[in-house]
This record gives structure tokens, C-alpha cells and sequence, in this order.
């Protein structure tokens, strides 16, 4: 997929470019477009978090710049995996996706340094990883892994929702 499109999907599938949004259960505070308030802070360069003020002050070119750099730490990647690991990234950070990608190459034996011996997941696109991943012989099982990984993530992030709990124990 297009680098344009993937960064134009993910802005719209995180609010799109209106206001900066604040939801109590969004450990990231203020968000606007998918940035959070700690994210903007680093963009912006400002040694701190920056405020609902600056992430609304972030103009659209600022903003697609954002995800544009996000989005190249996956550039070594093909889609479908690419855009499953920007999605999460989206919503986690870098180091979750890749500790699972890092588990799917563990899967297939491929996630190993100079001696043959499995490496720790440390969540780092590393020259580890990405030779396992050129080394794939399954991609689809790595995908698989991968995706699995991430649907758990979202149901215990759900499952510490205390609404949610509730209603699960209600149900």
C-alpha cells in the first residue's frame, strides 16, 4: 500500500484532523489525529508533553509529517504485515507489534544471533529482526502470530476497562 494512503487511512481511522479529543480511558491524555499529548511533545521537540493548545495548533502538513515518520521505522516491510504493524503502532507504540513479529519468527526458528541461539524480544526492528522476516518461510503464519497477538492485546486492554468488566460479568 501507498505511503500517502496508509498515513491518510490512519488519520482518519484516529478522529481525522478536527480538534484535539480527551476520553478518560485513553491513557494518552489529550489526542488529536492519533497524537497524543506525549507523542507531540516529542515531535515538537519540546522536552515535555505538549498541551491540547499545541496538538491543536499542529497544522495538517505537521500532522501528516507525524505519521509520515512514524511510518518509516515499517518501510523495510511488505502489506499485509506493514499496515497490520502501523495500525498498532498507532495505538502502542513500535515495541508491542515487533515483540510479536519477533515471536512469530521465534515460531519458525528464524529469531536467532550469530550462534544459533533464540534471542530475547526486545521489541527493536534490529538487523535480527528484519533478516528473520526476509527469511520468513511462512509469511502468513507470521502474520497470523502477529495478528493474534494483537487481538489479545485489545481484549485485556478491554478487559481492564472496569465497564467492560462489568458488563462481561453481567453477561
Amino acid at each position: 500500500m501507498d505511503l500517502a494512503v496508509l498515513v491518510a487511512e490512519t488519520i482518519r481511522r484516529e478522529g481525522g484532523i478536527g480538534p484535539a479529543t480527551f476520553h478518560e480511558a485513553d491513557s494518552g491524555g489529550w489526542t488529536r489525529a492519533g497524537i497524543t499529548q506525549a507523542s507531540g511533545g516529542a515531535y515538537l521537540d519540546l522536552g515535555r508533553s505538549a498541551t491540547r493548545e499545541e496538538l491543536d495548533a499542529l497544522t495538517p502538513q505537521q500532522i501528516d509529517e507525524f505519521w509520515r515518520r512514524h511510518m518509516q521505522q515499517f518501510d523495510w516491510i511488505a502489506d499485509p504485515m506493514r499496515a497490520l504493524l502501523l495500525d498498532w503502532a498507532a495505538t502502542s507504540g513500535p515495541d508491542d507489534p515487533i515483540r510479536a513479529l519477533q515471536a512469530g519468527l521465534i515460531a519458525q526458528g528464524l529469531y536467532r544471533d550469530e550462534q544459533g541461539r533464540g534471542r530475547a524480544l526486545d521489541g527493536i526492528a534490529g538487523p535480527y529482526t528484519r533478516v528473520g522476516v526476509m527469511q520468513a518461510r511462512d509469511q502468513r503464519a507470521l502474520y497470523n502470530v502477529v495478528l493474534g497477538a494483537r487481538y489479545e492485546q485489545c481484549v485485556r486492554e478491554a478487559l481492564d476497562d472496569p465497564v467492560v468488566r462489568k458488563f462481561m460479568r453481567e453477561y
